[in-house]
């Protein structure tokens, strides 16, 4: 324990994001957590919901349940997921409800999709 009462290792800690790399053939793909509770902390940014099992290069389309285009977000990047912060192409912070998301590897063509849930 040190003088300021912390155990020794646990004071200085840095905390790095550890990530898979891309896909490189793309299957199934999702949301977590689901459901999103945003007052849960699930995690250091609670507003944040991710989605896995992406390729290198994907456009990821946010739909409503009813079906109309909330976001369309672009992956670039060789890591296996990307965050979202639930704000719509309006600037809006979505509602409370199931969402839809296709995503489309822009390198072969692929698609999949998922779903999710919003409780505010």
């Amino acid at each position: 324990i040190d003088a300021g009462g912390g155990k020794s290792g646990l004071t200085n800690l840095t905390r790095h994001d550890a990530q898979s790399t891309a896909v490189t053939i793309m299957g199934k793909v999702y949301a977590a957590p689901n459901p999103f509770i945003v007052s849960s902390g699930y995690s250091d940014n609670a507003d944040k919901i991710g989605i896995y099992g992406l390729p290198a290069h994907a456009t990821i389309r946010v739909y409503s349940y009813g079906g109309q285009l909330v976001h369309t977000l672009e992956h670039d990047t060789d890591k296996y997921s990307t965050a979202w912060l639930q704000i719509s192409r309006n600037n809006q912070w979505i509602a409370s409800g199931v969402y839809y998301f296709t995503v489309e590897d822009r390198t072969t063509g692929d698609k999949a999709w998922g779903k999710f849930v919003i409780i505010h």
